[in-house]
């Protein structure tokens, strides 16, 4: 009789076997044996859900089996098995595809793990300051940055792992986390700067002539690219080891600025051939406290050329200096700006410098002005 009882529970029983089922309930005791057995078999099937309530299901149970012995014939009992076997069919392809998927998933992940983990496989990390702006940072390995306008510095996405090495296009200053087990390198487009902990600025923006480095604490370690096919295997094993207060100044071969080869520049504070100075790595003393206030709101400017005071102001205030008369070449300007507008730092270069200017939507031009040089002339005499 559990055989019959099973194939009730199933929904899987004729009309003949649910007229047996009946007919046995009917004798004393049966009835108390299939109520423990429903209630064994419900439980068992309910899978934790604490709402189930075992005499409103029994009752419900008792309603069900009356109604198949009264009033089902046999080909609507069959119907109900049909479906039965149809929906654990579905059932048993939908698990298949289930599994599938899960499998699928994990082999995705166990991939995407794989690649991660290679160095050959990561995405450089790239941070790019607009003209306009500076930016301070800091990096995975604790070093401290500040990046300069028109800047970009790029390193990969393990920096600091097994090695400490970036590229930097512009100007930024370095306050280097200590590490002796991996030196911190710096590559720009010609020169290749060596550090463990310490302090220094590099500006190698490439719309200029040369690479200056300005070391402020600690040492570091420079040396020219020597073919610039390989710039990051090849190196001039001669460098130079900078001590605090130094500025290693390195040219670029064939570089020009207004026309000019930078062979041909005289403007350079140097004895060398120009030959030489282009070939070497060149050290002066420097005044680090002037030459790094560009990251602080009170930007100190000493003896720059109009030249270089026109590159400067394009990436402080995001402008165009489109023309500058020739006149204007020989003149050099010192000074601070802290919150000025650049309306008003025009003026104040105006006020040494025999100049007048026009503003137009972020294009600048600077005229040689006669009636200003006679004015100064005549104050001055």
């Amino acid at each position: 009789m559990d055989d019959l009882i099973v194939k009730f529970l199933q929904e899987d029983i004729t009309a003949d076997e649910v007229s047996r089922l009946k007919d046995w309930l009917a004798l004393s005791d049966h009835k108390e044996y299939f109520r423990e057995y429903f209630l064994t078999w419900k439980y068992a099937s309910m899978q934790g859900n604490h709402e189930f309530d075992p005499e409103k299901a029994f009752n419900k149970l008792q309603y069900k089996l009356h109604n198949l012995s009264e009033g089902q014939d046999e080909e609507k009992i069959q119907v109900i098995t049909r479906r039965r076997a149809l929906v654990n069919m579905i059932l048993k392809w939908a698990a298949v595809f289930l599994i599938f998927i899960a499998c699928g998933a994990i082999l995705y992940n166990i991939i995407r793990s794989v690649n991660s983990d290679s160095p050959s496989k990561q995405e450089n990390v790239e941070i790019t300051v607009p003209m306009g702006s500076k930016s301070k940072i800091k990096l995975p390995d604790g070093t401290v940055v500040w990046l300069n306008a028109g800047s970009i510095l790029t390193y990969d996405q393990i920096f600091g792992e097994k090695t400490r090495d970036l590229h930097l296009s512009g100007e930024g200053y370095f306050i280097v986390a200590q590490n002796k087990r991996i030196p911190f390198v710096v590559h720009t487009s010609d020169v290749i700067i060596r550090a463990v902990g310490t302090e220094f600025n590099i500006k190698a923006y490439p719309d200029e002539d040369k690479i200056e480095t300005i070391l402020v604490k600690g040492s570091i370690f420079i040396q020219k690219h020597t073919d610039n096919k390989a710039k990051d295997k090849n190196t001039n094993e001669k460098g130079r080891l900078l001590t605090p207060g130094e500025k290693a100044i390195v040219y670029r071969v064939g570089f020009k600025t207004h026309g000019t080869d930078v062979s041909q520049n005289t403007s350079n504070p140097f004895d060398e051939t120009a030959k030489d100075k282009l070939e070497s790595i060149s050290i002066i003393q420097s005044n680090t406290l002037h030459e790094t206030t560009w990251k602080s709101s009170r930007w100190v400017i000493k003896d720059e050329s109009i030249a270089g005071l026109k590159m400067l102001l394009e990436r402080h205030y995001n402008i165009v200096i489109k023309k500058i008369d020739t006149e204007l070449m020989n003149y050099r300007f010192s000074g601070t700006i802290e919150n000025e507008t650049l309306e008003e730092v025009m003026e104040i270069i105006a006020l040494t410098i025999p100049m007048s200017y026009s503003i137009n939507k972020g294009s600048v031009t600077l005229q040689f002005d006669k009636t200003l040089l006679n004015k100064y002339q005549n104050a001055y005499n």
